[in-house]
């Protein structure tokens, strides 16, 4: 199967596996919860699907790599117990507890996760001596005499023999006591992750017309050749981060990335050509509904692939800044709940409502309030925030430890934690807070309304210049799936996309594709 039905497996054997009856017992007992052995070939996303699970379902994830593990490590240090049997005292063999279920508690003290995930990376290229041990755990979730926690499953991921020498085929007898997933390179499912989570249109672009690049992975008289999955993903991360920082990007970093050369010099040269794209149709100008004429008679005369990578790249823009406009309500709805908890503790008059600051509304429409009575001891407000402050950056650690700390959560807790912070900073009464409050949400707006335009302007740009062609259909299909402009769409609207919906027979389905996708 692809990474979506494995990760879809992944989360459907969790909830089997956590499920417990009347008497609050595990419905299938741990010892009887087969651990899933993802196979495949490497760089095919195993690690992140099993990550992913565990983030949707909010339960713990620690990983390790089984490469790095001695028997010791693994199975702990071997100490000498006194022991009496029939009245007569042996030594025996016992032994600490193992380092990877040591780490399984320590999460589980510092974070409260009951339940989560133990993966397991390379489990079939363990060393000779660790390999009964090994075989032992899956079987009995044991290392040693100390037990893998109850609501932990275990995940374990491994190579086929031909992508790694050091890889070792399980016996019957252990294969019978797993869970097996064969996953196979699909570029579809691949392509619906990425577009999802905003990877660099060059990249996609490149492999929807050369998907015979996606995975390529082979050995010639010039040695192994490979170009994978998690290699366009990391270098869809770092093309982002060297145009962000100004930065070139030349033949050599490619290389880096995609270690078979004719891929990696096709994709070069087909990313000078996107570059040169994005500078020459001035997208600035586009977005902004303005588009001189050559630049429309340009697109509309433009080739195949080139039309796909501009729109591409008005997509990225798009959806990039819709991210940043829901990404801020998320905050703002956040900080406003905060900030009448806040008020409550602190005996304050009201803040602002959540109908004329909540990020449902464009245009703010903050009340001033009064001041509250002299006797609100500055003080109490600055305690109550700094309260506020610690509780989420606790959470924010406690998620990280727990490994389901998403990019995004990230950027909400830190943008939170500094709203925090500036208000108590600035905290001599609550109408201080107030305006820092109303500061936040009138940016908030502004780039609810500039995201709204953009899109407007695309589409009326697409109209204009490709009215019979496949781009409006694009259109519409990549802006249903990003989750984020899928729930702008659904909140406020959008004239370009319904009427381009209705005309691609959209109509029918459009709420309730926008209810699945989300």
């Amino acid at each position: 199967m692809n990474i979506a039905k494995a990760k879809q497996q992944l989360i459907e054997t969790a909830k089997a596996y956590f499920a417990k009856d009347e008497d609050g017992l595990y419905r299938i007992r741990p010892r009887e919860q087969r651990p899933v052995l993802l196979m495949g070939p490497p760089g095919i996303g195993k690690t992140a699907i099993a990550e992913q699970a565990a983030q949707e379902m909010g339960i713990g994830f620690l990983s390790y790599s089984m490469t790095h593990h001695t028997r010791q490590s693994a199975l702990g240090l071997p100490l000498i117990e006194k022991r009496t049997f029939q009245g007569q005292e042996y030594a025996v063999s016992e032994y600490t507890m193992s380092e990877i279920i040591a780490s399984v508690y320590e999460l589980m003290e510092n974070t409260g996760a009951a339940e989560g995930i133990l993966f397991l990376d390379e489990i079939n290229c363990v060393s000779e001596t660790l390999t009964p041990v090994m075989l032992q755990f899956l079987q009995y979730k044991i290392f040693g005499k100390h037990a893998l926690p109850e609501g932990w499953m275990v995940v374990a991921a491994g190579n086929p023999p031909e992508y790694n020498r050091s890889a070792r085929e399980f016996d019957i007898v252990t294969l019978d006591r797993l869970k097996v997933i064969h996953i196979e390179p699909d570029f579809e499912a691949w392509r619906k992750y990425s577009e999802e989570k905003g990877i660099h249109p060059a990249v996609l672009s490149f492999l929807t017309g050369h998907r015979e690049r996606f995975y390529d992975v082979h050995a010639d008289i010039d040695g192994k050749q490979f170009a994978t999955a998690r290699g366009w993903s990391d270098l869809a991360e770092m093309l982002t981060a060297c145009e962000t920082e100004m930065i070139p990007v030349g033949p050599d970093l490619i290389a880096q990335y995609i270690q078979h050369p004719q891929a990696a010099e096709e994709f070069a040269s087909f990313y000078d050509l996107y570059r040169k794209y994005e500078s020459d149709y001035r997208m600035e100008e586009i977005l902004a509904g303005a588009a001189p004429e050559e630049i429309r008679q340009r697109a509309a005369a433009a080739p195949f692939d080139e039309r796909w990578s501009l729109l591409m790249m008005l997509l990225r823009r798009v959806t990039k800044d819709t991210a940043e406009a829901v990404l801020s309500e998320d905050v703002c709805r956040e900080l406003h709940k905060i900030l009448l908890d806040v008020r409550e503790k602190c005996e304050a008059d009201p803040v602002p409502t959540e109908e004329s600051s909540e990020a449902g509304t464009r245009d703010q429409k903050n009340s001033s309030g009064e001041c509250e009575p002299e006797n609100i001891d500055p003080s109490e407000i600055k305690t109550a925030l700094q309260n506020w402050e610690q509780k989420t950056a606790e959470r924010r650690n406690r998620n990280h430890l727990r490994g389901i700390l998403t990019k995004r959560a990230e950027k909400e807790a830190v943008r939170t934690i500094s709203f925090l912070k500036k208000a108590r900073e600035s905290a001599e009464s609550f109408d201080d807070v107030r305006t820092v409050f109303k500061a936040e949400t009138e940016e908030m707006n502004g780039k609810l309304r500039t995201a709204g335009e953009e899109m407007e302007n695309l589409f009326a740009f697409a109209e204009t210049v490709w009215p019979e062609g496949s781009e409006l259909l694009m259109l519409v299909t990549q802006l249903s799936a990003n989750a984020d402009t899928a729930r702008y769409i659904a909140k406020y609207g959008s004239s370009g996309y319904s009427r381009n919906a209705e005309r691609l027979h959209f109509h029918g389905n459009r709420e309730k594709l926008i209810r699945e996708i989300e």
